[in-house]
């Protein structure tokens, strides 16, 4: 079985998260990390681009899409970044943590971590 990855790091972006009342007005950094599982052996020649998971782009649909959600929960979060990205590039596994350095002042960062598999 192949395990070719395409992998970001340390991804952060400025977002309106959260459930309390502070955390809807004022954006704080989130930092995301993604193990996106592809076949590498679909990408020979630069004209298969139809394959290939551009992690530039990837990296600005997280920043969109978390930018324009203000979403309450990491979780639903994370449901959707998945969703998005199974649906624009061919993706096979997708692995994403995210960090919430803020949220717990005795806590390095809290956060979520998630795997899903292209339905």
């Amino acid at each position: 079985m192949r395990r070719d990855q395409v992998l970001i790091r340390g991804l952060e972006i400025e977002v309106i998260v959260g459930i309390l009342e502070g955390e809807r007005t004022k954006p704080q950094a989130l930092r995301f990390d993604l193990d996106l599982t592809v076949d590498f052996a679909r990408i020979r020649h630069p004209e298969d681009y139809d394959h290939i998971v551009d992690y530039a782009a990837v990296s600005r649909s997280i920043q969109d899409l978390a930018q324009q959600g203000r979403y309450l929960l990491l979780e639903t979060l994370g449901d959707d970044l998945c969703n998005l990205l199974f649906s624009r590039w061919p993706i096979e596994r997708i692995r994403l943590v995210i960090e919430k350095p803020e949220a717990v002042a005795e806590a390095r960062w809290v956060g979520i971590e998630m795997e899903r598999s292209r339905p």
